[in-house]
């Protein structure tokens, strides 16, 4: 799953509404590490595949697509209260964490950040990577650009 988190050093931290899930072209198989496209699930990568996009377009799926999977496929589990909100702790956490380096380095400024997360069988959240110059979906690159004029430069202005 990647996010798209705003940290804005004057304003505070503020997480996308919309976030994009990368599937695989193939069954996860943790018995066969040779099927790349059932591992990594990287636009690039999944592109290759000749299954890519035998699922959805762009072999993405988007949050309220995701949320309504899970209703259908795993009864009791809420996309909000059990996926996203963990994700917003662990978001929280490594804010907190990098904040005071975040601050000194970048007063009044601020940058926009990618997290990578995994959700396990469990539907455990798992902090694969933070990027500090992510890539966007394309439908959402726009709704992402419009967000940082509104809260970062509008409001300057």
């Amino acid at each position: 799953i990647r996010v798209w988190v705003l940290v804005d050093m004057s304003q505070g931290v503020f997480l996308f509404s919309e976030g994009v899930l990368r599937l695989s072209s193939t069954p996860y198989n943790p018995s066969d590490l040779t099927d790349t496209f059932s591992h990594l699930t990287n636009h690039c990568i999944q592109q290759r595949s000749p299954h890519y996009e035998n699922l959805v377009e762009g072999n993405e799926m988007f949050f309220s697509d995701f949320a309504r999977f899970l209703q259908r496929e795993h009864d009791g589990i809420d996309f909000d209260l059990d996926i996203l909100d963990q994700m917003r702790e662990q978001i929280r956490r490594t804010v907190q964490a990098a904040w005071p380096d975040l601050r000194q380095n970048q007063p009044g400024g601020y940058q926009l950040y990618g997290y990578d997360f995994m959700v396990d069988t469990d539907f455990r959240t798992w902090l694969l990577e933070v990027n500090g110059a992510p890539a966007a979906a394309e439908k959402l690159r726009e709704s992402i650009a419009r967000g940082i004029v509104e809260l970062c430069i509008d409001k300057r202005f």
